[in-house]
């Protein structure tokens, strides 16, 4: 049984297990009974019945791509969940699957034949095709959801896989990853403002201009490769500045990859390799999105922030102030893990909550036990409100202006003593402007945290006086509290 090299048999390969992939990466959408069961199997072997096929030469080719449709009228009159959404696998929901795959077998056949059809060119009769099966594609959206995009997309692969043409297959992987973007956008509630987002559209650019420098690469393995590295190093950056919200570029660059592989009409079979990429980001956009969610459950908890000590809550600020003397003597510097700065601003009845993630605070006391000076030093993007559309706007020209003003800088050496503590005044330099500022500080000590210092506060900032527009809206104080972990 030699195999029928339409495709070579690595290619033929290396695309299957990527879908494999990409279909089990969405086992836990389905809810669990034995209806699910089918259907998930049915999908699978489907795949690997249009992988298995081609070894058989005798069996024709309409045959060939007709046989993983019939697979899949397993299912028929089964119902289940999928993604929230309640599928009926109904005899009708099938035939529409068996007329994309009727479609597609007639295309085909005509295509191979290059002969004018009535009025029609072979490239003319290939285009109605491809509008055909977009019809096809709402269709299946509109009677079964997102599991009949999914449905839809694996089947029209497994045809493409068997077919001499190189364009089906592209365009069955652009269906594919298309179908993917749908259900990561209604499985994940953070991209809702997705296409809002400044990085969204970068990634549909380098998408779009990374598959076009694959395909023109005459070693498209290699390009593959590159592509990936410049998708991690945009989403490494993402990462370190907040402005560059890596998760919608990611997303940005899975549309835009998939989409550029669905219209393309030119693509040579060395070039076939490339296709992989927009697969492999739709196999790794899960992950990051983990990622993501970790870290934006991770802030309002830090906002929250409550230490707990024998079953009991232990609120920071209402600990009783201690007073410094010649043992404290010497710098202090910030444990990072466990010190926040927060701000609210806003009238009564919609106050606006927020943070200041990162910083590094040094406070000097000298001999007599007294502080003699504080230096704290905030990045700018590491502020947010918890709203990633908000958060762009605050950290935007109008506003702080993170790209070009870095850091919020607070340096005091005035301290007088006051009832809990002492009142320090300093200047905070703050997008720009450098205004004097009044911060009343508390020390503490407690047993959860041996060897420290747990110093807390307020300050009231104007940030009119910082270059910004008052707003009646949102306020013009910022009340600034704060909690830090003092260590030797």
């Amino acid at each position: 049984m030699p195999f029928i090299n339409n495709f070579s048999l690595y290619l033929r390969l290396t695309f299957c297990l990527l879908i494999l992939a990409c279909v089990t990466s969405f086992r836990s959408d389905f809810n669990e009974d034995s209806s699910t069961n089918i259907v998930f199997y049915s999908i699978i072997g489907s795949v690997l019945v249009s992988f298995i096929i081609r070894f058989f030469k005798k069996i024709p080719n309409w045959l060939i791509h007709l046989i993983p449709a019939l697979v899949l009228s397993v299912p028929i009159g089964a119902k289940f969940l999928f993604s929230n959404f309640e599928v009926v696998y109904s005899f009708t929901f099938y035939l529409l699957l068996l007329l994309g795959t009727l479609i597609f077998i007639v295309a085909n056949s005509l295509d191979k034949r290059k002969k004018n059809i009535l009025f029609l060119r072979p490239e003319q009769v290939q285009e109605l095709a491809f509008i055909a099966y977009s019809f096809l594609f709402f269709a299946l959206y509109f009677f079964g959801g997102s599991f009949g995009v999914l449905l839809f997309s694996v089947l029209f692969f497994t045809m493409a896989l068997n077919s001499t043409s190189s364009r089906m297959l592209s365009s069955a992987i652009g269906f594919i990853v298309l179908s993917l973007a749908t259900l990561y956008f209604q499985r994940y509630e953070q991209l809702e403002i997705s296409f809002f987002n400044g990085a969204f559209w970068a990634g549909i650019i380098c998408g779009v201009t990374l598959m076009n420098f694959i395909r023109f690469s005459k070693n498209s393995i290699f390009t593959l490769v590159i592509s990936l590295l410049i998708v991690l190093f945009f989403y490494c950056f993402g990462l370190k500045v907040q402005l560059f919200q890596p998760i919608f570029f990611v997303f940005g660059a899975l549309l835009g990859s998939g989409i550029s592989t669905l219209v393309r009409k030119d693509i040579f079979e060395s070039q076939l390799n490339g296709l992989a990429f927009p697969i492999i980001l739709a196999l790794i956009f899960p992950f990051s999105l983990q990622f993501h969610e970790k870290q934006k459950e991770t802030i309002p908890q830090l906002i929250q922030k409550e230490t707990s000590t024998n079953d009991k809550k232990l609120i920071l600020s209402e600990l009783p102030a201690v007073v410094l003397s010649e043992k404290q003597t010497g710098i202090w510097k910030n444990d990072k893990e466990k010190s926040l700065i927060r701000f609210q601003l806003g009238p009564k009845g919609s106050k606006t909550d927020g943070a200041i993630l990162r910083f590094v605070s040094n406070l000097e006391i000298n001999k007599s036990g007294v502080p003699s000076k504080l230096t704290v030093k905030m990045e700018a993007n590491s502020l947010t409100t918890l709203d990633q559309a908000r958060d762009e706007s605050v950290l935007g020209n109008g506003y702080i202006n993170a790209g070009k003003f870095k850091d919020i800088v607070f340096t005091a050496t005035d301290f007088s003593k006051i009832e809990d503590g002492y009142l320090a005044v300093g200047i905070l330099d703050f997008v720009g402007k450098k205004v004097d500022t009044q911060v009343k500080l508390k020390f503490s000590e407690n047993e959860e945290f041996p060897n420290s210092l747990i110093l807390t506060g307020s300050s009231e900032v104007n940030r009119t006086k910082h270059s910004m527009q008052s707003d009646s809206k949102i306020g013009d104080l910022v009340t600034i509290s704060f909690e830090i972990i003092l260590k030797k």
